[in-house]
This record gives C-alpha cells, structure tokens and sequence, in this order.
C-alpha cells in the first residue's frame, strides 16, 4: 500500500490534470444521468418488483447468494442494490447515483489500465478514457436501473485486469492474488467476466512473456476453474428461468448472419455513434428479412480475425491491445447462442466495456493524422480528443433525455421502428402510467391498427376503458381479450372485475369457472368467484364452494359475510344486494333485467328512496316516462331530500313537455347542490314567458 502511494505521490501534473478534466466531463455532461426515474422496462422487475433487494426485515443475505434471479447468478449485484435500498430512502435516486459513480470510477480504471500497459502513452490513455466516459452509446448502462450489472462488473474486472499489469511487472504474487479476488467480485455481478482469461493471455502478449513457458499457463489454472464453475452455474440459472436453450425459432444461418451482422453495427455506431436506437428488433419483428447488411455481416468477423492475427505478427501491440479488447468483450454478446430473452439481436449496453478497445483505437488513429497537419505537438494531441469529445457529449445528452423516463424511451424506439407492435404497446403502457389516458389510448389503437392479434393489445384497451369508465368498449375488448388469452390467470381476473363492475355476472361467472379450473387450489380464485355468488345472493353455492376450507383468508371473508348479517336486516341486506346488481346492469345496458331487479328489491324493501329512483331513472330510459314520473314521486315521498329525484324529474317534465314543472323541479334539485346541464338554463330561459 505504501508502495501504491508513493507511486501516486510520483504522479506528474499531467496525470492529474488529466484525472481532473475526467471527473469534471462526468459532472458537467453525464451526472443528469442520476435524476432518471423507474423505466417499465424492466425495472419495475428489477428494481421495484425484486424481492431479493428488499430490506424492510435487513438484507437477505442468504436468498442473495443462494438464488438465482432472472436467468443470472449474480449476488453482489443484488447485494448492491439492496445496500442502496437500505442507505437511502429515495432509492431510485440512489440507485441512479450508484451507477453513475460506477460509471466515473470505470472511465478513471480505463485510464490507468491503457496508460499502465503502455506507460509512454498517457495522452493516448486520457483520451480513451475519455471518449469512454462520454461515448453515447454507454449512456444505457448508467442511466437505466437495472444495468447496474454492467458497470458494477465492468468496475472489478477492470480493477482485476489493473492488478495483473501490475502483477507481471513486478511479479509480486500479491498482486495476483488480488486480480483474482476482484476477478470473482465481477464474476459474482455478471458472469460475462469470463473473457478476463483471454484478456490475462492478450496483456502476457503486450507484456512480451513467452506463452509458452509452462508457470505462465500454472498461473492461469484458478481462474480456468472459476470460470468453468460460472460458466455451469450461468447455464443451469439460465435453464431454470428459460427452460430449454437448445431451441431456437431462428435458423443457425440466420444466426451467424444476424451476429455477425451486429458486429459490424457495433463496429460502426461505436466508431461513430449514430441512428442510435433504445432496442433494436429481429428484422422479422417489423415486417423485414434479412438483406444484404446481414448477408454481409461474415465479412466482419473474417475481416476482425484477419485485423487481430497481422496485428499479432507484426508486433503491433497497440493496434493488437484496442482490437482485442474490444473483440473479447463483445463476442459474448453478439447473440450467437440465440439465448431466449429479449426481442433484439443488438443492445448500445453491450458495447460498454468493447467501446474503450474502440475509442483507443480512435484516438491512435487520429492524433498521427493531426500531426501531419498540425506542428505543435500539444494540440495535434489534444485537439483531436477534445473535438471527438463535444461530439459525444452532444449526443450524450440526447440519449440521457431518452433514458429519463419510459414515455421517452419508447417514443423514441416507434420513431426509430414505427411498425413494431411491441414498442407501441410499451409506449401505451408508459402513457397510462403517466396518467396520459387520451394519449395512450390513442397508442392501443394503433398497436391494434399495427396488429390486430397482438397478444395483450386488447387486454391493455379494456383496462384503460374500464378505469375511464367507457363500458361498452370496456366490455367489448375484455370479451376481445378472453378469446386472445382466455386461459391466462392475469386476463380472467381483468374481464370479471370488468363483468362484475357493469353487472354482466353470467359472464363474470363464466370466467371464474374458467379462473378455478386453472388452478382448482388457488385460494385467491376460489375468493374471486365466491364475492360474485355473494353479489347474486346465492349463498347456498357460496358455502358449498368455501365450506371445509380453512385457509384464513377463506375464514376472514365468511366472518365478514356473518358480520354483515348480523348487523343488518337480512331482508334488507337482500333488497340492496338486488339493488346493487340492478344499478350495475343498468350501467352496461340491460335495462329490463335491472327493472326486474329493482323490482323485487322494491318488493322486499319498499321504504327505499333509492330503489324508486334507480327503477325511476330505468323506466325513463327505456321510454316509459308515466311509469317513471310515478317512482319518482314516490321516492320524493319517501324521502324529499334526495336531490337526483328532483333533477331526473325536471328532465321527465322537459321531455314531456311540461315547462313549469320541469323548471321548478331544476331550481329545486340546484337549491340541494345538484349542478345540472346548461341545456336546462337555456330551456328555462327560452319558456320563462
């Protein structure tokens, strides 16, 4: 440690100013990164929905390290967030801030690898650090949430790579041992850190050790080992959460050209970062087949291969440094494997770490080609670096603006992709959570316009009819959504709430049947269809569906049924049940099966004011305005002061004529703080003679 510390001691002023404009860029250009909110794009899994990182009761330890999450084993990427959790109490902040920093503390480590591995070129390591820490195409792995993965095991694999520079130069066994105590810190956040096998191999290269002594090939067996074991413990985590990875709905053709083709892509944005996109779908998902970009995309892989092995031979070890870093870091990623998750065949997140071997390769390349040009050595250094910078960073905030929030990030994704069903049904989603309801509806019309079997569209409709309260389209696209998934739990559950509310309880009942026979154990669907049965009244077949079953929450709904018969007239509970049930069919339209409703509980209970008014309104409704002047003078009767009777019967008396009436039944109903339409005022004002 002492030793370190001298070293840094020794650092020139150039080092530091060079530390200095890194932290400075991070705070100006990439800390708005840290005001970002909850994306439904995973974090709400992730993050808010992740049970392993909550720490009401403390840190779950345990769970932590002995299971897996999401097809991933990575603990310490657990155990981070719910440190984060448990520090702060806007968490989504502190997460956002966490990241960030990682993201600062990995530019730093960027830049005391490259100028460590090659000590005469400091300038070369600045720049590339810098590039990193503002190349656009990073922005993902810092800005969103749950990529905290990335920068936490991109943040020890570089510490690791750092230690074993350090451990070949000086040969101190220490310093071994701590690249491989980080090496599995960023094994246990994201098992990609494999590559850093490769990697020792490509620094011996740089570092002149001959590959073929056998003690540098002794050194490597423990981290072999560590890596076969996480390599195991990925696969068996990614059967748990995917079952079976051997399937795959794309062709081994169409495999190797849609990866290789992305590695082209790759090459290109991370060189110049542009047209950059949140998501990049298959071809087959909006509408498109492979072209000549893919059918081209085995020329990059050659062509890269060709770069590394001339590199290697001619000893160029810069140029061999850049590409092999980037190539290791990357070809885990170019989805070759076609492992089952996400809808895309490219991510800008997976370039993170691959842009650093992209950027130093940026700036070998441009500051010869200014010093031809420019004399003075300082600014055919700098000047390249600085102009690639304020490209960057520009782009860097635009694509912070896309990552603030989920309504951007998927706008952006329909720009970019205007055909892709599921970032218009995302971006309908991200609306409705904002509360943006016209908005989103707008944007469910046209993923159903986009797609008309898209699984969910209809599903998504019904919710947002049903929360505006538009029950005919409410119901149409639940019925619409049942025929799409109606064995789903989550789809059964959406239409009987709909049912029930709109007093469609055949239907209700229809679907809970189906809910039960999915799970005839699940308690939470016996309850569902035991609170309709108990709407209708039926509850002979209530105790017969609950009775023997002794779960507490079964018990805790029949000691409330009980209460409610014991502290009210059973006849009474009865007539408002029928009530209830009448008002809600009159809401959906069933406008004679509500009047016999109302009728019966008339009949039970013929004291309620309500009742008269409801079967009042009904009669009204279906053109019997005799029979309804007659309700409604009955329940003026029962009660006078209910202020709808007066309102419904100043509309009666307009509707037959009758303008006393009805203007003095509408100064009545305003006195009892009834706001009627406007249509009354002028009517009023027009038979005032």
């Amino acid at each position: 440690m002492n030793k370190w510390l001298t070293e840094l001691r020794d650092w020139p002023k150039q080092r530091w100013g060079h530390l200095a404009i890194l932290l400075a860029a991070a705070l100006i250009f990439t800390h708005s990164s840290t005001s970002g909110s909850l994306l439904n794009y995973d974090d709400e899994r992730y993050i808010q929905g992740n049970a392993l990182i909550e720490t009401e009761d403390g840190i779950q330890f345990r769970r932590i390290f002995t299971e897996y999450f999401d097809g991933h084993y990575h603990p310490l990427t657990l155990l981070s967030l719910a440190c984060d959790n448990a520090l702060a109490k806007d968490s989504i902040r502190m997460h956002h801030q966490t990241n960030w920093l990682l993201h600062l503390l990995n530019a730093l480590l960027i830049y005391l690898l490259f100028g460590s591995l090659f000590p005469e070129r400091w300038s070369l390591a600045f720049g590339t650090a810098l590039l990193f820490e503002l190349h656009p195409m990073n922005v993902e792995s810092y800005a969103w949430m749950t990529e905290r993965k990335n920068v936490q095991y991109a943040f020890f694999f570089l510490l690791s790579a750092l230690q074993y520079v350090g451990y070949v130069r000086s040969q101190d066994r220490k310093r071994l041992l701590w690249s491989y105590f980080f090496l599995i810190a960023s094994l246990l956040s994201k098992a990609q850190a494999v590559v850093l096998l490769p990697l020792f191999l490509i620094i011996d290269t740089v570092e002149r050790r001959s590959l073929r002594q056998w003690p540098i090939w002794l050194e490597k067996i423990p981290a072999l080992l560590l890596f076969s074991l996480f390599l195991f413990i990925t696969r068996h985590a990614q059967e748990e959460a995917w079952g079976d990875l051997s399937s795959s709905v794309h062709s081994l053709t169409d495999r190797l050209l849609l990866s290789t083709s992305a590695l082209g892509a790759y090459l290109l944005k991370g060189l110049a970062p542009f047209e950059l996109s949140p998501y990049y779908p298959y071809p087959g998902q909006i509408g498109e087949t492979l072209g000549a970009w893919h059918l081209a995309g085995p020329l990059w892989l050659i062509g890269l291969i060709g770069a590394l092995y001339f590199s290697w031979k001619r000893n160029s070890k810069m140029i061999l440094w850049g590409l092999a870093f980037f190539f290791l870091n990357i070809i885990l990623m170019i989805k070759f494997l076609d492992v089952p998750y996400g809808d895309y065949y490219m991510a800008n997140r997976y370039l993170y770490l691959p842009s650093a071997g992209l950027t130093w390769l940026m700036v070998l390349l441009l500051i010869p080609l200014c010093k031809k040009f420019i004399a003075q050595k300082f600014l055919a250094t700098y000047l390249p670096i600085a102009l690639v910078a304020i490209l960057f960073a520009s782009k860097t905030q635009e694509q912070l603006a896309v990552w603030n929030n989920s309504e951007a990030l998927w706008t952006e994704v329909t720009d970019h992709y205007p055909t892709y069903p599921h970032a218009q049904n995302m971006l309908a989603i991200s609306q409705l959570q904002a509360g943006k309801n016209m908005e989103a509806e707008q944007s469910m019309l046209h993923l159903i316009e986009l797609d008309p079997s898209f699984v969910g569209g209809h599903e998504n409709l019904a919710a947002l009819y049903f929360q505006r309260k538009k029950q005919q389209k409410a119901i149409y696209h639940a019925e619409l959504a049942l025929k799409e998934r109606g064995d789903r739990a989550a789809t059964l559950e959406m239409a009987i709430e709909i049912f029930r509310s709109y007093g469609v309880f055949d239907r209700a009942l229809e679907c809970s049947s189906k809910l039960i026979g999915l799970d005839p154990k699940n308690t939470a669907h016996l309850l569902t269809r035991a609170r309709i049965l108990n709407e209708l009244d039926r509850d002979e077949e209530l105790f017969g569906l609950l009775g023997g079953r002794n779960e507490p929450e079964v018990q805790q709904f029949l000691r409330q049924i009980e209460e409610e018969n014991r502290k009210n007239d059973p006849e009474k509970l009865r007539a408002q049940k029928l009530l209830d049930r009448g008002t809600q069919m009159g809401k959906s339209g069933q406008l004679k099966e509500a009047h016999n409703l109302f009728s019966r509980s008339i009949e039970i209970d013929p004291n309620n004011a309500v009742a008269y008014i409801n079967r009042g309104s009904n009669l009204a409704q279906m053109g019997e305005f005799e029979e309804a002047l007659k309700d409604l003078l009955q329940a003026r009767q029962i009660d006078p002061e209910q202020a709808m009777t007066y309102y419904l019967l100043a509309a009666i008396y307009r509707d037959l004529g009758q303008a006393g009436a009805a203007c003095s039944n509408k100064v009545i109903a305003e006195s009892k703080g009834m706001t009627l339409p406007q249509v009354f005022d002028r009517y009023c004002q027009d038979n005032s003679h």
